[in-house]
This record gives C-alpha cells, structure tokens and sequence, in this order.
C-alpha cells in the first residue's frame, strides 16, 4: 500500500511536471540597460526628500 501512495504520487508529480514544462510560458528576459541614478548620496531612512509629509493616518478599529 505505501509502494503504490508513493508511485502515484511520483507518477502524478512527473506528470504534473511535464505539464507545466510545455504549457508554462516562454521566458525570454532582456538585460537591464537603462540604470536607476539616484537624486542623493544620502541613504538614511528619511533623509531629505522634495515630497511634503503626509500627515497623520487615521486608525480605523474593525475594519
């Protein structure tokens, strides 16, 4: 009984497998060529920014 659970579940794995493989979709992925520059040197979690502060949030309990 476990020989046979573990066969069909070989079986159903390659099957399964075999599937994805040729109806998944074809990737062909292009190199990044145009790179992020960034406005500062600054890295610190809120350093300067040219956006205002967003002001308070609301807590809205229940929801």
């Amino acid at each position: 009984m476990t020989f046979r659970t573990a066969a069909t579940t070989a079986v159903l794995a390659i099957g399964l497998a075999a599937v994805g493989a040729f109806a998944g979709p074809e990737w062909d992925p292009q190199p990044v060529t145009d790179h992020i520059r960034s406005q500062t040197t600054d890295t610190t979690i809120g350093g300067r920014t040219t956006r205002p502060p967003s002001g308070p949030t609301r807590w809205c309990p229940g929801r």
